[in-house]
């Protein structure tokens, strides 16, 4: 049974022009990386607490190590830049629970 892990990112992004480049490049190195992209939304709906209304970004990867290999790559540093430039946000693994 696999466990998978999911990234969940939360942008504000302030620079539309700066961050389609992030974009333009994005999913060629998930793919590469064997991610998966499950949910954009630019307008997700809070159920429950006070929260801006910011984009939400959640991946899905094989395993932990797998998500860190993405992020940390040579590759996916180099694109992060535009992203970091053009926005503010949060990053965070997940850990899933497993398969049954």
């Amino acid at each position: 049974m696999s466990n998978f892990s999911y990234i969940l990112a939360e942008i504000n992004i302030a620079d539309r022009a700066t961050y389609a480049a992030y974009e333009a490049g994005f999913m060629t190195i998930l793919l590469a990386h064997g991610g998966t992209l499950l949910a954009v939304d630019d307008e997700p709906i809070t159920l429950e607490g006070q929260q801006p209304p910011h984009r939400r970004v959640i991946l899905r990867f094989d395993s932990e190590q797998a998500a860190r290999d993405w992020y940390l790559s040579d590759a996916y540093q180099a694109l992060m830049q535009h992203r970091v430039q053009a926005s503010e946000g949060v990053v965070t693994l997940l850990q899933g629970q497993p398969l049954t």
